[in-house]
């Protein structure tokens, strides 16, 4: 069955605040932005580059709002954003600490959900049990494949069957080396062979061959 939603309304904003600038300052600033988004400019970015808010970096995305309650915006702002199309523009608002410009991006109306609004969600939920496992077989793969040591006192959340990730402390470890005895060895085999006669020819002393 589809989501029953309350009446929520979901906004962008740009705020050019008053600090560092005087008001006029930041009233023109406020409408030059405003008429770049009219122009098509896209929304976000100037916010993400503009905004004084802490949703800069966001786009200027706000939690959404309701009708009433809690949850409601000042009748003021209200007034500019409800049973607006989507993608409207409001002009800019005076508020204490600046100027501010909203998008409006959603809404959705008291009831149940069209299929349209939803239709993201629907099949984020359907595809979902069939991708999600294969995500953690590659995931897990590339986790057996990988070279990791897990330090002691650290959990592995994502340790794979049968992969030893237990910690070795360099401190413990020793370069692999060879003696001398060992070289010397290598050395007089390596003698040896050239003494071993090769199938169809006989080896001088000189170490020249000769065939029968």
């Amino acid at each position: 069955a589809l989501p029953i939603w309350k009446e929520r309304i979901f906004l962008r904003e740009i705020f050019v605040a008053n600090e560092g600038r005087t008001p006029e300052e930041a009233e023109k600033k406020a409408t030059e932005l405003l008429a770049r988004a009219r122009r098509g400019e896209r929304f976000p970015e100037l916010a993400r580059d503009n905004s004084d808010s802490v949703t800069a970096q966001e786009g200027g995305a706000l939690p959404p709002f309701e009708r009433q309650g809690t949850m409601a915006l000042d009748p003021a702002i209200a007034s500019q954003v409800w049973d607006k199309p989507r993608n409207h523009i409001t002009d800019v608002i005076k508020v204490g600490a600046g100027f501010i410009i909203f998008q409006v991006t959603q809404q959705h109306r008291e009831g149940q959900a069209e299929l349209e609004e939803v239709e993201n969600e629907v099949r984020e939920k359907l595809f979902e049990p069939r991708v999600r496992p294969r995500i953690r077989e590659y995931l897990t793969q590339l986790r057996q494949e990988a070279f990791l040591e897990i330090r002691e006192g650290w959990v592995d959340t994502g340790a794979a069957p049968g992969k030893d990730t237990a910690w070795t402390d360099p401190a413990m470890l020793r370069p692999e080396t060879v003696s001398k005895e060992e070289v010397m060895s290598q050395i007089r085999r390596r003698r040896l062979l050239w003494m071993v006669p090769v199938p169809g020819t006989n080896v001088a002393s000189s170490g020249k061959s000769t065939s029968r």
